[in-house]
């Protein structure tokens, strides 16, 4: 089980670009769900969570505004498995969005930073990206934007996923 320590609304640094911006057609008509996405990492570090939730804060405030979630599992990282898609335990990893609210104030990111139970360091970044907001390759780029912007904060991804047949 996770829980919800605390949500911080992240405002960017600076004044953003205003006016409107091309949305596909496609993006205009299907249903604006966002992307879920999972990084695990062991933070190798001496930081603890509340100095890297200070810095993802902070480099978030640097690109855009977004959401970003506190949270704790009860479980260990090793009890969520491979981490697999298909395994609805991970979803409680990835933040959920509150539909209940008009679209306009609908979050286009947001971010759960996870602390596992008994894991020292290791977290999981569970991210939920609107499609409208990014596809695929600019979310990479996004990510790692966000990664080089956290600079001095080293993260060692725990583990890879090779299996491309949990796809088909």
């Amino acid at each position: 089980m996770v829980t919800i320590i605390e949500s911080y609304v992240v405002t960017p640094k600076e004044e953003t670009p205003k006016g409107d911006f091309f949305l596909s057609e496609i993006d205009q008509i299907c249903r604006w769900s966002p992307t879920p996405s999972i990084y695990i990492y062991n933070n190798n570090s001496n930081l603890n969570v509340n100095e890297l939730l200070q810095r993802m804060r902070d480099s978030l405030s640097e690109i855009l505004g977004a959401m970003l979630i506190q949270a704790e599992s009860t479980k260990s990282m090793d009890e969520y498995g491979d981490f697999s898609p298909n395994d609805d335990n991970i979803k409680e990893l990835i933040p959920n969005l509150d539909y209940s609210q008009p679209i306009e104030d609908l979050p286009l990111f947001l971010a759960q930073v996870t602390k596992f139970h008994g894991g020292g360091n290791a977290v999981a970044i569970g991210t939920a990206i609107s499609h409208p907001f990014s596809d695929g390759l600019s979310a990479f780029h996004f990510i790692n934007s966000w990664a080089k912007l956290l600079g001095k904060f080293r993260f060692k991804p725990e583990s890879q996923r090779k299996d491309q047949n949990i796809l088909s």
